[in-house]
């Protein structure tokens, strides 16, 4: 899991784990690179609930946090 993932680093980074693993990308924007839309998860990391339900449903073994507040 990456917050941040649609930014410069996070597409990157998106672009590299989505080779061999399963990769959710939770951003409020959208994916830069239009291959990743099917990571995106269209969230607000501000939101307690919505990002508690994303990690929940994704349930990952890493987690990135590239996202800015």
């Amino acid at each position: 899991m990456i917050t941040g993932g649609s930014g410069f680093i996070g597409t990157n980074a998106i672009a590299y784990f989505s080779e061999n693993n399963e990769v959710l990308n939770i951003d409020f924007k959208e994916p830069r690179n239009k291959k990743h839309k099917p990571f995106w998860k269209k969230a607000d990391i501000l939101d307690k609930n919505e990002l508690s339900k994303a990690i929940k449903s994704f349930d990952p073994h890493y987690f990135i946090h590239l996202a800015r507040v």
